[in-house]
């Protein structure tokens, strides 16, 4: 069968143009053999393969299963509980989010599936580990398709593909004369296995024959690995047989290559820019050129002033990245370590794989055992290749390096790839659960969780009276301006407006004197550059969490405009000083300010428990983490308490002003949602975050009463509420008191 679209690199690996009506899909057992995985995962599979069906991959011994660089994992939603996974799917990142979704498998490690959806219908792609010692996996396959067929089989646009390691034997797809494979229990389990495919009108697409493992002592081959598809979809099938080329070492299965002409629904993905290798005397040189054609930087006075002269030095930037920052190279499969002697090594090994193949009747044919040979060297020198290029990364390693080889060991970097968000459940009012597979609603239910709406009624004491505020500190300057420029982290992800960090340090000489007149204008007359008000949310796990199911494994992080993000940088650095200078808040908040760490904190608590301790006294601490904690902050609060702590007024109209009206795209996955209205909380990513929200929750700290044996110490959300007494019963009892007294945690929360 020819392959019209199929190239062969030099190695030997085929590299695909992947033509939209094609999927193409990768089977394969790696035989929980870490030469095999790490092989594997070094391969350009994006280039060829939509979907990887793994059968017992490798796990790392802190429970991670190596991704491919380009593909989006899916796991069994059991991972972690009874024993390890035994299948997953990768599935290449260019396949469009919205036109496939993770179908949910309770309890099992063993069976995997995807459904994809196009004008076709719908391909429900299951993966499956049948253990050879019994029956449990196709019985639960069989009883999960029955109380899901009207999802999975209702009608002739439903198809279904079966493909894994099945480990069941039979004259149907087994060689006739291997007759030492149909004993009585093994062909008795078989034809049940066959009955269940009869029911749901399967199939075999392999072709009879064709083995898919070599025992690695015996060198005799058979059957277990297979794939089944429904009759529509067999029709369309281009291809299904074994490479023995793609076969990686230490593992005895064949991959499975299987093509059906099934147009799939591909992104394109748009190259990003190259910061870090720019010529930045010529982009300073184009920009000064276009910022030729922007009004000279005088004195700004009113709203459409600023909206001039922010969107023409915004464009005159952009254009300039757009000429002069070359785009990256799409990101490679392989890993860093990958070398040139594996590379070669590879192209040996491949001719020597499919020679061995085409002769594998004549067992004493020389091709058989230099492969075998050859396939030991190249296992070695994978493992060999990783670990030389982790020593000569530390023998090289400068002092930033150490802390990241640090960080390497501690804190495992988890599976790679681009993790997909899963199924969302959601909890109805009646008790029932309901999935969310949709990215829009998706991105409505991340919206819901991480934006709540502000409380109904007013919190804020009616007629307070507050203070005088402290004067305004003096007018920023450019140097001021360069200060806080050079703080900033050079390549951090931009905001929408895609400006980066280091784009403003490297040019700050050219638009100071606009900067300059941007600042004064929105921090001393009160004014506010629209567009700025709108961010980018991107959505991320939270490590560790048991169910990612759940919105609430996720955090939202928020990428603002650079130029906006200079603006509350100046301001965030003015608060702190002040706050700091006449003491407006509490001494034992110790989170996000100058010269205080963890390390303080635990400090104090130490001292004040030993030093009750020290007078006989009981020390009982309530801990309190705060949910939300910036997201559910009330922005009339906020202000409330910014004027009741005596924040410069021009400090707090801007706060105001920046909290007004905003909104924010989320992006997670491929999908970037419309943008979504902002009506209540205080921005996690922005600059001024941590010094508004300290302000917050100061009041938190004073409920207590320091005369009675009473003390409280946050860290930014987490707060430690100290009592001492004479026995336990007294400290609770003053505890209990302390969160529910009017004006006591329980109100403030």
């Amino acid at each position: 069968m020819s392959e019209n679209n199929t190239t062969h690199a030099n190695e030997g690996t085929q590299i695909n143009t992947t033509q939209p009506n094609h999927l193409n899909i990768l089977q394969i057992n790696l035989n929980k053999s870490v030469q095999a995985h790490l092989e594997l995962i070094n391969r350009p599979l994006s280039l060829t393969w939509d979907i990887i069906l793994i059968q017992e991959p490798h796990v790392t011994s802190f429970n991670c299963i190596r991704t491919p660089t380009n593909f989006r994992q899916v796991f069994p939603t059991n991972r972690g509980r009874e024993g390890q996974v035994r299948s997953l799917i990768w599935v290449n990142k260019k396949l469009e989010t919205k036109y496939w979704k993770i179908i949910d498998i309770p309890d099992t490690n063993y069976i995997m599936a995807i459904q994809l959806k196009g004008t076709y219908g719908k391909i429900t792609i299951f993966n499956i580990y049948n253990d050879c010692n019994h029956s449990d996996n196709e019985i639960k396959l069989r009883n999960f398709i029955r109380e899901n067929a009207r999802n999975i089989c209702q009608n002739d646009n439903n198809h279904m593909i079966w493909a894994g390691d099945f480990n069941r034997h039979h004259s149907l797809w087994d060689k006739n004369e291997d007759t030492h494979l149909f004993m009585r229990k093994a062909t008795d389990a078989a034809n049940d296995f066959i009955d269940i495919l009869g029911e749901f009108e399967l199939e075999m697409a392999l072709p009879k024959d064709t083995p898919t493992l070599q025992h690695m002592l015996t060198k005799k081959c058979s059957r277990p690995d297979n794939v089944f598809c429904t009759q529509q979809l067999s029709e369309q099938l281009i291809r299904c047989e074994v490479d023995a080329r793609l076969r990686p070492p230490a593992t005895d299965h064949f991959p499975i290559v299987t093509r059906f002409l099934i147009p799939q629904n591909r992104i394109s993905e748009t190259p990003v820019y190259d910061f870090r290798n720019v010529d930045w005397e010529k982009f300073r040189r184009r920009l000064e050129r276009e910022l030729q054609d922007v009004a000279n930087p005088t004195p700004i006075s009113t709203e459409r002033q600023l909206e001039e002269v922010v969107r023409s030095l915004t464009e005159a930037i952009q254009v300039t990245i757009q000429a002069e920052v070359k785009r990256k190279a799409p990101r490679k499969d392989g890993k860093r370590w990958w070398n040139g002697d594996l590379r070669k090594l590879k192209k040996k090994l491949n001719k020597l794989r499919a020679t061995s193949f085409r002769f594998r009747a004549l067992t004493n044919h020389p091709a058989h055992a230099e492969l075998r040979t050859t396939r030991n060297k190249y296992g070695e020198e994978i493992l060999r290749a990783k670990q030389q290029h982790w020593a000569d990364f530390l023998e090289e390693a400068t002092t930033n390096d150490i802390w990241t080889a640090n960080r390497y060991i501690k804190e495992p970097v988890g599976d790679g790839g681009c993790p997909r968000i899963p199924t969302l459940k959601v909890k109805g009012n009646a008790g029932t659960t309901q999935e969310i597979n949709d990215n829009k609603d998706k991105a409505r239910h991340f919206a819901e969780t991480f934006f709540p709406p502000p409380p109904e009624h007013s919190s804020i004491p009616q007629g307070y009276d507050y203070p005088t505020p402290i004067p305004d500190p003096p007018k920023a300057s450019k140097a001021q301006i360069e200060e806080q420029i050079n703080k900033l982290a050079p390549y951090k992800a931009p905001g929408p407006d895609g400006i980066p960090n280091i784009v403003i340090i490297k040019c700050f000489e050219l638009i100071a004197d606009y900067l300059l007149h941007i600042i004064k204008a929105i921090i001393d007359k009160g004014l506010y550059y629209d567009p700025w008000r709108e961010s980018t949310t991107v959505v991320l796990c939270k490590p560790g969490k048991p169910n990612y199911q759940l919105a609430k494994a996720y955090r939202p992080i928020a990428l603002i405009n650079t130029l906006a993000k200079v603006v509350t940088d100046i301001v965030a650095t003015d608060i702190s000083y002040l706050a700091e200078k006449f003491e407006l808040i509490p001494k034992t908040h110790f989170g996000g300010r100058p010269g205080r760490s963890t390390i303080d904190v635990l400090h104090y608590l130490t001292h004040r428990i030993k030093e009750a301790w020290r007078k006989k006294k009981v020390v009982s601490v309530l801990f309190l983490d705060i949910e939300g904690a910036f997201p559910n902050a009330v922005k009339k609060r906020l202000v409330h308490n910014l004027r009741k702590r005596e924040i410069p007024t021009k400090y707090v109209k801007f706060v105001e002003n920046l909290l007004r009206g905003r909104r924010t795209r989320l992006k997670f996955d491929d999908f970037l949602s419309e943008p979504i209205e902002i009506r209540n909380g205080i921005g996690q990513g922005d600059p001024l975050s941590m010094i508004l929200y300290i302000i917050y929750n100061a009041d938190l700290l004073e409920i207590v009463d320091n005369a009675q044996g009473e003390d409280a110490l946050s860290y930014v959300d987490d707060i430690a509420i100290l009592v001492t007494g004479k026995n336990r019963q007294e400290t609770t009892n003053k505890l209990k008191t302390i969160m529910t007294k009017s004006g006591g945690g329980i109100e403030w929360s």
